[in-house]
């Protein structure tokens, strides 16, 4: 078989070296050379000059080879993939597409590439549905699928959010949801999920698969809810260099990173410097004060980010990070367990905006030296005059309760409930939402977050119970 060629070189460089009085050293055991060459039986003495001469060309030939000659690119020997059916005769469609082939049939001359396999015959039912082939260079796979006249027994499982992995009687399929499960026994099956980062209840569902079906679960069959919400905050000020540009990072990080406001949550406070006459800054003067003061030891200039409290840095102006770099920071924050869940709810009705903030303990915690900050935010503001070219801005700062409660130790189960007011202008009501953060008052983190953006929450009661239950450890690949 042909097999991939390697790098070849397309220049070949010949010399010939000359012995001076070769006929006068007949007797190499007369001579004493400085070095020797030996060639089959052959043996020829060289002096040192005639040595370092013979170095000397062949370094050259090789600065030549590697300087005037080219490589031949790689070859890989393409592959090859025969699918097969019992019975014949199946429609072979590749990647969506119908190749025109029936069962059996070889795909030869293929590159090297992920094809995804199925065929179809009228009347019958194929085993599996469809088959993933990582094709390797010069290799040959063969894909049979069984047609059977009978329709298959499957299970339709669905998550909110997607990408759940799907056990079934404690073995892993491989698969996330949304995904139907096939060559399944008619009867009872235990389904389980896990996603990474979230609770999920109830802990395993029996459902009962009915025999030449797709039995299907509803979406609402398991609730999903994040264990962590992390939160941002920035401090800037309309005229500040840097400022919009971090305003655009965060933006572009909130709006396209597909985390979602029960993942992230961000809110600027605006500084009085260098133009006291910030209009965001004079609304609320002694707040975004008061936050300033907070984080003095950090905020010796602007913009900056903090996430989770901590000081975050980057590639941006101002050492601020960019909205790939938080989007990477972001994959570890969010996996993190707090041990206890934030709610928010408030009625935007009125003038004063009257607020529930809810603390549902998962485990035992202790929150003795913690506070709890509830302040009001504006996602989206249109100012008629341009700051720095920037009329478009989200997510500011607006208003914060006066005495912040102070929290203390939490049993499993406790749920800890505060209610107060903010005060809003006459801002357009789906601009305005109320956050709750939880913050350490010596090192500043903050352990978990919620926001009243978010969609209706799975109720953090659900979870209680079926969180300690063993549940299957993740591993292996997923689609």
């Amino acid at each position: 078989m042909k097999r991939p060629r390697p790098l070849t070189l397309l220049c070949n460089i010949s010399y010939n070296i000359s012995v001076n009085d070769r006929s006068n050293h007949s007797d190499p055991a007369s001579f004493q050379p400085a070095g020797i060459i030996t060639t089959g039986n052959n043996l020829r003495a060289f002096s040192f000059a005639q040595t370092k001469a013979m170095l000397a060309l062949m370094l050259l030939s090789g600065l030549l080879l590697t300087s005037s000659c080219g490589r031949e690119a790689p070859y890989y020997e393409p592959g090859s993939i025969e699918v097969t059916s019992t019975p014949d005769g199946a429609d072979i469609i590749f990647d969506g597409d119908d190749t025109g082939e029936n069962t059996p049939h070889t795909f030869s001359e293929l590159e090297a590439n992920r094809y995804e396999i199925s065929v179809v015959l009228e009347g019958y039912f194929p085993e599996p549905v469809s088959t993933t082939v990582d094709l390797h260079p010069a290799e040959h796979v063969v894909r049979d699928f069984v047609l059977s006249s009978e329709a298959p027994t499957e299970l339709t499982v669905n998550s909110n959010p997607e990408g759940a992995a799907i056990f079934i009687d404690g073995d892993d399929t491989g698969e996330v949801t949304p995904a139907t499960i096939s060559g399944l026994e008619a009867g009872d099956v235990e389904v389980q999920l896990v996603a990474e980062g979230m609770y999920v209840a109830p802990a395993s569902f029996t459902a009962t698969v009915v025999a030449n079906e797709n039995t299907e679960l509803p979406i609402e069959t398991f609730a999903l809810r994040w264990k962590k919400t992390v939160m941002l905050e920035g401090f800037s000020n309309v005229e500040c260099g840097g400022c919009p540009e971090l305003a655009e990072n965060v933006e572009a990080f909130m709006h396209d990173s597909g985390y979602g406001l029960d993942q992230a949550i961000y809110c600027k406070f605006s500084m009085s410097w260098p133009l006291n006459a910030d209009p965001f800054y004079q609304y609320n003067t002694t707040e975004n004060n008061a936050r300033m003061n907070y984080y003095l030891s950090d905020l010796n200039s602007i913009p900056m980010l903090t996430f989770d409290g901590v000081k975050a840095e980057g590639s941006g102006l101002n050492d601020t990070p960019i909205n790939t770099e938080i989007a990477t920071m972001m994959e570890t924050a969010i996996l993190a367990e707090p041990g206890f869940l934030v709610d928010v709810t408030a009625d935007f009705t009125n003038a004063s905006v009257s607020t529930e903030v809810t603390l549902t303990a998962m485990q035992d915690v202790d929150l003795t030296g913690h506070t709890l900050y509830i302040a009001l935010v504006q996602s989206y503001f249109h100012s008629d005059e341009a700051y720095q070219d920037v009329v478009d801005f989200h997510w500011l700062f607006r208003d914060r309760v006066d005495a912040l409660p102070t929290l203390s130790a939490m049993t499993t189960g406790q749920a800890l409930v505060f209610n107060e007011t903010l005060v809003r202008s006459d801002w357009d009501l789906d601009t305005m939402h109320v956050v709750a953060f939880v913050q350490n008052d010596a090192t500043k983190e903050i352990l978990q977050a919620g926001i009243t953006a978010t969609t209706a929450h799975a109720a953090a009661s659900l979870f209680i119970n079926d969180k300690t239950t063993l549940r299957p450890t993740l591993g292996g690949s997923r689609p």
